[in-house]
């Protein structure tokens, strides 16, 4: 048992206050008799009034015993319950390719699709209980943000999107699409929708077939067009030192418009609607309103909250009971308006009493603290909730449930590294689930740190991500049926991946435009190497790219267009021409090689979730 109130068991003291009391006042009172008839004889009626009068006393100590008991907020017992809802998973697949710097849509189509994403989850807050995920492409796709709950999150990472800082230059749609379908949760593909934003640049000949995957695993996908589709706009590009200029190609400045024909298509194939947007802002908000809100949604895991049984109301009605009882006591009859008046003022002052101290109480409760917390989490307000966490903690510093609810908001609220503190004092409890809770979040945290250092340190990136993976391991152990962190799990993993290759080919003189596969060291780079990496793809030249009947006329034929444009750079120019028939060949030798590595790295990745130690196959 805990308290609210603790320092109020000093009013206990009353209780000692109302028994001397009474024994004065029987003193007094044979004192009295005594005086007045010469002895100190005590009669029977004398004896069975002093009886009357203790046990009213003793009833109106213990009455007074109970209220302070009471205003103490005695609590027993806790319990982590989740509050269930329902919703279904929305990912946004945003283009950051160097084409999405023009400016036909202002800013920039980026920044005008960054603006229509946020729209949209403003719309999507109004009725909640939807995740949200983003995963940027251009020539290979990243997750930025896993499916999540947290808006406030989401719009974090949204808010670091960069354009043109893609690893691979180019725009792979249909590889983008096909990172999604592969890391959809088991079961979620009926209830996911995918919001594609692009300027329907795309290199790679599988878009359409990935469209037609998604519809056949019930993924709707929603293309939305940013750009003009007459004029085109130049790209800028900003140097190191600031200075703006358009990317050129052959001498002449590349032209970029938007291609609506092949989003529509998407749209068509997988059951989705098509938004062009063009160089208007997006009305996203609309789209979420009109064709997903509507749907059917599934039922999430809940937040997770603590309750404790309240013993207030129980301890207050049998103090009420006991100054019920003593009003009824009385020492011998009085006139019935006596009585009447005597009870009424009883009555008045155990009211006051009971709700002056609890008012009093209620103050300076840790535990009203916290339930003020949980409000304003669900209302999204982080750091106000972190803050009286962190007061409720100042007076309950070995409460775990407290200390995770600390790490929860620092995550809700951008801060990893705070949360990451927090969460590693959530550990010393008795409660399994709350200690994976504590270990799922931790490994949130620090795969959100890897994130976040990944552009400057690769090294670092990795360091956190390890610690990701050894987080979810251990929430795993304790909850082993815990999908989000197997889920999480899997993500780290590949990231892990990712990360590693990134190493690995720092300070390689290949070019990362090439339009061969990038291959390992000691193997052949071509046509039949292996698969770069999670998500990522073969590129092709031009001749390739266009075999879906979209000609680009932003570049020579035969020449990569604007996104793998660099002048100078081993992949670019007209290295090498190929027929279509060869450039058909070329493809799906390419197709088949890459479902045959996938197959391998995804039997890979299930038996290291069984054994981390377990080598690669290739």
């Amino acid at each position: 048992m805990r308290f609210d109130a603790p320092l109020l068991a000093v009013l206990l003291l009353l209780t000692p206050l109302v028994l001397a009391l009474t024994a004065y006042g029987i003193r007094r009172r044979h004192q009295a008799r005594t005086a007045f008839l010469g002895n100190d004889e005590t009669s029977a009626q004398d004896a069975a009034r002093d009886r009357r009068r203790w046990t009213k006393a003793g009833a109106l100590a213990t009455a007074v015993a109970l209220l302070v008991v009471a205003v103490m907020g005695p609590r027993w017992g806790d319990s982590v319950e989740d509050a269930p809802r329902t919703g279904r998973d929305i990912i946004f697949l945003l283009d950051i390719s160097r084409s999405m710097l023009a400016e036909d849509a202002v800013p920039s189509r980026l920044e005008a699709a960054k603006a229509a994403i946020a729209g949209m989850v403003e719309a999507i807050k109004e009725t909640g209980g939807h995740r949200l995920g983003l995963v940027t492409f251009a020539g290979r796709a990243t997750q930025h943000s896993p499916v999540t709950l947290d808006y406030a999150f989401f719009l974090d990472r949204l808010d670091g999107v960069r354009g043109g800082a893609a690893p691979r230059r180019g725009s792979l749609i249909g590889n983008a699409i096909g990172k999604v379908l592969r890391e959809l949760e088991p079961g979620t593909s009926p209830y996911t929708d995918v919001i594609l934003i692009s300027d329907g640049e795309d290199h790679g000949g599988t878009t359409l077939s990935a469209a037609r995957e998604a519809a056949r695993l019930g993924v709707t996908l929603y293309p939305v067009g940013i750009g003009n589709p007459l004029i085109g706009a130049g790209i800028p590009l900003t140097s190191a030192t600031g200075e703006r200029a358009p990317l050129m190609h052959n001498g002449e400045a590349v032209v970029t418009k938007l291609r609506e024909p092949l989003l529509r298509q998407i749209a068509g194939i997988s059951g989705g609607v098509y938004v062009a947007a063009r160089t208007a802002p997006a009305d996203l908000g609309k789209l979420y309103r009109d064709a997903i809100s509507v749907k059917r949604g599934r039922e999430l895991e809940g937040l997770a909250q603590t309750s404790a049984g309240e013993l207030f109301r129980w301890l207050a009605l049998a103090a009420l009971l006991l100054l019920a009882l003593e009003m009824l006591l009385g020492e011998q009859p009085r006139p019935a308006a006596l009585a009447g008046s005597r009870h009424l003022l009883t009555s008045a002052a155990a009211v006051l009493l009971l709700f002056g101290l609890t008012g009093f109480a209620d103050s300076d409760s840790p535990y009203d603290a916290v339930a003020q917390g949980n409000a304003l989490y669900a209302e999204e307000r982080y750091e106000e909730a972190a803050a009286l966490y962190a007061a409720a903690r100042a007076k309950l510093p070995g409460e775990p449930l407290v200390a995770f609810n600390i790490g929860a908001a620092r995550l809700q609220a951008g801060d990893p590294k705070a949360a990451e503190a927090a969460l590693s004092d959530a550990f010393n409890t008795d409660d399994t689930r709350l200690a994976a809770l504590a270990y799922y979040n931790l490994g949130n945290a620090r795969y959100v740190q890897a994130l976040d250092v990944r552009e400057t340190s690769v090294e670092d990136a990795v360091g956190f991500i390890e610690q990701a993976i050894e987080s979810y391991r251990a929430a795993l152990s304790l909850q082993p049926e815990m999908e989000d962190a197997m889920y999480n799990l899997e993500l780290a993993y590949r990231l892990l991946d990712e990360l590693s290759e990134e190493r690995g080919q720092s300070g390689s003189p290949q070019a990362q435009e090439s339009p061969q596969v990038a291959g390992k060291p000691g193997e052949a780079t071509g046509a039949s190497g292996n698969q770069p990496g999670p998500g990522a793809q073969p590129v092709t030249d031009q001749s390739a790219q266009n075999q879906a009947g979209e000609a680009s006329d932003a570049a020579p034929k035969g020449l990569l267009n604007e996104d793998n444009a660099s002048s100078g750079s081993p992949g670019a120019g007209a290295r090498f021409t190929m027929t279509r028939e060869e450039a058909e060949d070329l493809i799906d030798l390419v197709q088949s090689k890459t479902r045959e590595a996938e197959g391998q790295r995804q039997e890979w990745r299930d038996a290291r979730l069984r054994d981390p130690n377990v080598k690669r196959p290739w």
